[in-house]
């Protein structure tokens, strides 16, 4: 197991391949601008901002997944507000807990029936807590 977010499991085996690439981790803190006459505005920290992650996931029929089953799970989690927690290698990502924030999905191959056969889903994930 390379890793997992909630029900979804990041693997590689003989028959399936189900991963993730391109992970950025955003970390931001929260500030409030005081304007003062006459002089520049003062900062002032409030404290740490939402993480955020964001990363991409390719589906193939041939890499042993059904890319219709798998964009629809994640825009399912989405829909619903399910969280869970972000595991990499074994240990956590973050905090604590990630919701599903946005999901958009690119169908790449579709067979001459309608059948989606490749698409890839750039995932945003949002602190939650």
């Amino acid at each position: 197991m390379i890793g997992a977010f909630g029900d979804i499991v990041f693997s590689v085996s003989r028959e399936t391949a189900r991963t993730l690439k391109d992970l950025t981790r955003t970390e931001s803190g929260r500030y409030a601008t005081h304007d003062i006459h006459l002089k520049k505005p003062k900062l002032e920290f409030l404290g740490p901002g939402l993480s955020t992650l964001s990363f991409k996931m390719e589906f193939d029929a041939n890499l042993g997944v059904n890319p219709r089953k798998e964009t629809d799970s994640l825009i399912r989690m989405q829909r619903e507000g399910r969280y869970g927690l972000f595991i990499l290698g074994g240990r956590r990502i973050g905090m604590g807990y990630f919701v599903l924030k946005s999901v958009n999905v690119d169908y790449k191959r579709i067979d001459n029936k309608g059948n989606m056969l490749a698409a890839s889903a750039d995932v945003t994930l949002e602190e939650y807590v």
